[in-house]
């Protein structure tokens, strides 16, 4: 039976800018669609939320389990 191949880690680099894409997509989405439906962003919530988003999306993204 073949050995099944190793893929190795991402560079931080690659893993970085794809996960600086993703929460600045979903930061942008939530201060639009927020007033439209009538709701105000919660600033706090995303000081919080977001960057720790950010180091979640890094850390998959390096590991390769997205």
């Amino acid at each position: 039976m073949p050995k099944a191949e190793q893929v190795s880690d991402r560079t931080w680099s690659g893993s970085l800018l794809p996960a600086l894409v993703i929460v600045a997509i979903a930061t942008a989405a939530s201060a639009v669609i927020n007033p439209l439906i009538d709701r105000t962003v919660h600033w706090d919530i995303m000081a919080v939320l977001m960057p720790a988003l950010f180091v979640t999306f890094a850390i998959l993204f390096k590991k390769r389990w997205v």
